[in-house]
């Protein structure tokens, strides 16, 4: 296998998130996958703590061999599911979930324990909307693979089984991005972005193509 790589210094919707967390937050990432935004973040911002989590242990190993060979002291990972977190109420600042509550079975419980475990804020990335879901996680699973390649690494199928998975078991496609608001009811605020078919997401291409596009993201204050 090929050493491993730090990750690529491209423009994230979420960089502004990050930016605002205050000194000394500590912050949760959940469906992290093989560790390239919470290793991004936690370069970003040496003075906040991040633990992330997925469920795979070989994505989990392998942020941890880039953590190591990096150096980078302030990010934590471990395998665990979003439906059932191992940490007390109230246990972050802030988190934020990328690609993750679309192919969950039971979004609304994945919801209440992101909320469970958080204090103050939550960014959700990578919401898929119609019509054009399909298309987007196809895209998303070619550059995985491609990835994957110049990584040195099997690549994860998962990403567009999961979203075939899902459209068998519910026979439709994902809701509208406004839709997805109606979890975060009670929040104090909640601030819809789109974002377009790009992988990324930047923020440069939202007037563009945002609405036209097909993945959102909700910046939410609980």
């Amino acid at each position: 296998m090929r050493a491993a790589v730090a990750p690529r210094d491209v423009p994230w919707i979420g960089d502004s998130f990050i930016d605002s967390l205050p000194a000394g937050a500590t912050c949760l990432s959940v469906g992290e996958g093989w560790g390239d935004i919470a290793l991004r973040a936690a370069l970003r911002r040496p003075d906040v703590q991040i633990a992330a989590v997925d469920l795979s242990d070989s994505r989990m190993a392998h942020a941890r061999e880039v953590q190591r060979r990096l150096g980078v002291g302030n990010v934590w990972f471990a395998v665990a599911d979003v439906m059932s977190l191992p940490f007390v109420d109230d246990a972050f600042d802030a988190g934020y979930a990328r690609g993750v509550l679309h192919i969950v079975p039971d979004p609304t419980a994945a919801v209440a324990e992101l909320t469970r475990v958080l204090r103050q804020r939550l960014l959700v990335d990578q919401l898929a909307n119609r019509p054009f879901f399909a298309l987007w996680f196809w895209l998303l699973q070619r550059y995985e693979v491609g990835r994957a390649w110049a990584q040195g690494r099997p690549p994860d199928r998962a990403i567009w089984q999961s979203t075939a998975d899902t459209i068998a078991r519910s026979g439709r496609s994902y809701r509208s991005l406004r839709g997805y608001r109606r979890w975060f009811s009670s929040a104090r605020q909640t601030r819809v972005c789109a974002n377009s078919v790009f992988i990324w997401e930047t923020p440069r291409h939202q007037p563009i193509l945002g609405w036209a596009g097909c993945a959102g993201a909700i910046d939410v204050w609980l």
